[in-house]
């Protein structure tokens, strides 16, 4: 017998009155009534004068905004949409933040492995939960517990902090000075009660009114859903990496990082490039509400463009604030004249212009010696392919430096990682690595030509059976210095630097 949740069944909404929606969406796309204005457009909070790093997390409360900056280590505040105020400099790579119950922030601070509290009165910062700078797994005493880089944090109303303890692949609380784990084991995909349920590099994480969780279970491209009684189900997606609208079970998501809730219950997901939404409806539906392409563009919610969205929140009024990550800003989802719809011009004074570029390091190789003369293979804007009535041509988007087969790939500049899945293609002749400025493909990361791991902890792999590697993540918050070893030459022979 099919056993449904009782929670899924409040966000579902499942029954005739569903099926009877469904049969009239087309004619009349009705949205639930006594909600807030409806969002339309997207802007931006721009000033000339502040620049981010990288805003990852944000909240709003009574008109004032905070943002984790992950690149700077910083907390953002802002009374005027405008101009932004430190609140505390004391973290390592600063990913999501929440609101306690006494109105202080807490933050998941992947850099150095801990959760962290700050008082909003003046910006003094605490370790809550975990070893500053030492990395694992254990349960426990709070000062004691250990954690793997955590993304995501949540808070419910009786007190308890969640927690999406991202490298861990589990989903931990703490309460009463203890941590403990929720659900969660190995790396992969199950569905079950605590420990027998899996995860895939969780990062988002939000607590409904009656005290379950909604998880942003990333590479499995799906969001899961945590009864209080520990058992893990599937709320929407299919497992397929695809930005596809419709009901919860079959729609497909990209990478969704974030997950917020609003007043009326309505769930926004930041997914890969774009906003995503469920619930909005008088029957469940998944439906995308912004553009899915990379980029950046104000103006009409459907031609919009963001850079990974990491942090959502919605105010009073119902408009959704996005912290969009690689374009370095803070946007708004409204209805209202809120913000700014920033020009072409604008945008590029939040660019790394190529004078800024060349003075970020000291140009050298991605090999040793740094100074030896090497063959480029290919440049930027190379025209690859032949045209045909079934192909076309596209332009090489990198610079080629050729090496020999297995020869060790170097950083060029030291960069810390901020992207949460910054390793993609494992095993692939396109295997590679974002860092925030540059991406390097063509590379076995962090193994040497015979495919053997580096002894070195920053490269995390997972294992098969027979103890066969089948997969490589480098953690948000690692950092490398130039010209240490990235990983060997696969049979492409050279490095495509993007």
């Amino acid at each position: 017998m099919l056993k449904i949740s009782k929670t899924k069944i409040l966000i579902y909404s499942i029954g005739l009155i569903a099926a009877a929606c469904a049969a009239l969406y087309f004619i009349f796309p009705f949205e639930k009534e006594n909600k807030s204005a409806p969002l339309t457009d997207v802007r931006t909070i721009y000033n000339p004068k502040f620049k981010f790093g990288e805003p990852f997390g944000i909240v709003e409360k009574n008109n004032e905004i905070f943002v984790s900056d992950g690149e700077s280590g910083k907390i953002w505040r802002s009374s005027n949409r405008l101009d932004f105020a430190i609140l505390s400099d004391k973290f390592d790579t600063p990913s999501a933040i929440a609101f306690d119950e006494n109105g202080d922030l807490i933050v998941a601070d992947s850099g150095s492995h801990t959760i962290k509290k700050v008082k909003i009165e003046n910006g003094e910062t605490e370790i809550i939960a975990g070893v500053e700078n030492k990395f694992g797994f254990a349960d426990g005493e709070s000062k004691n517990a250990l954690f793997n880089a955590p993304v995501g944090v949540a808070v419910g109303r009786d007190g308890k902090i969640f927690v999406a303890d991202t490298y861990n692949d589990k989903i931990r609380v703490i309460e009463n000075g203890r941590v403990s784990t929720v659900a969660g084991s190995e790396r992969g995909f199950a569905e079950g009660v605590g420990a027998s349920a899996r995860f895939d590099t969780p990062c988002g994480i939000a607590v409904l009114e009656n005290g379950d969780l909604i998880v942003a279970d990333s590479k499995n491209r799906r969001l899961r859903i945590i009864e209080s009684g520990g058992n893990v189900s599937t709320l929407a997606g299919d497992g397929e990496q695809n930005s596809r609208d419709g009901f919860p079970l079959d729609s497909s998501f990209v990478e969704p990082l974030a997950i917020t809730i609003n007043r009326f219950g309505v769930i926004y997901i930041a997914d890969g490039n774009s906003i995503r939404v469920l619930n909005r409806r008088f029957f469940p539906f998944v439906e995308t509400i912004s553009g899915t392409k990379r980029g950046f563009a104000d103006g009409n919610l459907r031609q919009s463009r963001f850079n990974r969205p990491s942090g959502l929140t919605a105010d009073s009024a119902g408009n959704l604030y996005a912290a969009d990550s690689e374009n370095q800003s803070i946007r708004i989802l409204t209805g209202e004249q809120i913000g700014k719809e920033i020009t072409p011009e604008e945008i590029k004074t939040l660019r790394v212009s190529p004078e800024e570029f060349r003075n970020l390091s000291e140009p050298r190789w991605t090999f040793n010696p740094p100074d030896k003369a090497r063959d480029v293979a290919g440049t930027i804007g190379e025209i690859r392919g032949a045209v045909s009535d079934e192909k076309r041509a596209w332009f090489h988007n990198g610079f080629d430096i050729a090496g020999a087969y297995g020869e060790t790939a170097r950083f060029v500049r030291s960069e810390k990682v901020l992207r949460p899945s910054a390793a993609e293609n494992f095993a692939t002749l396109r295997e590679l690595l974002r860092m925030p400025s540059l991406g390097y493909i063509h590379i076995r990361l962090g193994r040497d030509s015979s495919n053997k791991p580096f002894d070195d902890e920053r490269f995390q792999f997972s294992y098969g059976e027979n103890k066969k590697l089948t997969g490589v993540r480098v953690r948000r918050g690692a950092k490398f210095d130039a010209g240490e070893a990235i990983g060997t030459l696969n049979a492409f022979n050279h490095v495509h630097l993007i």
